[in-house]
């Protein structure tokens, strides 16, 4: 997913929130994150998914960090499970606490920092 480097961002990857996320994330302008939903994932009998539980930000995780961080956008990445197709707004109201722009970073979108555009 191509980000535009004009603007100060921030990209955490398998992680769950803690005060040196916090730091890394303030002052960006969209933070993305791999995200799980948690809720679907404690549904699946697999010990080895179970796991990931543990160090993976949830949805409402990502979006609790994105507030505290100040920044305008929230990229949702490498999302567990899946999103289902016409499942999107389920997971934008997941991330509801945020109030900024929540961003499904699916394959090739594009946001660009100066205006908060995506473009698929």
């Amino acid at each position: 997913m191509p980000l535009r480097a004009t603007d100060p961002k921030a990209i955490a990857g398998d992680g769950v929130p803690c005060a040196s996320l916090d730091e890394l994330v303030s002052g960006a302008s969209a933070y993305v994150q791999t995200v799980i939903r948690e809720d679907l994932v404690r549904l699946i009998p697999s010990a080895r998914l179970q796991d990931i539980l543990d160090y993976h930000s949830s949805v409402q995780q990502a979006a609790d960090t994105a507030r505290r961080a100040g920044v305008q956008a929230l990229m949702l990445t490498h999302m567990v499970p899946s999103p289902a197709p016409r499942s999107e707004d389920e997971w934008r109201a997941l991330a509801s606490a945020f109030g900024g722009i929540v961003v499904m970073g699916n394959d090739m979108i594009s946001l660009d920092l100066d205006t908060m555009q995506v473009t698929p």
